[in-house]
């Protein structure tokens, strides 16, 4: 199935793992993945850019 993972530029601990988690997926699968680092958001993307954070969510989902 297709992944989305969404992290925070001001969280460059899950940066990391996002990038991580992205190469492994695209390695295992034939399915797409698709690394979102939203711009002024921490750990909580969906708290601190909830905007923009269901947009990301929308978008994927249609």
């Amino acid at each position: 199935m297709p992944v989305l993972l969404i992290v925070g530029e001001l969280d460059i601990k899950f940066v990391g793992i996002g990038q991580q988690m992205a190469e492994r997926i695209a390695q295992r699968t034939v399915h797409s993945v698709q690394l979102t680092i939203v711009e002024d958001a921490g750990h909580t993307v969906h708290l601190e850019q909830p905007q923009r954070f269901l947009e990301l969510v929308e978008a994927f989902l249609v």
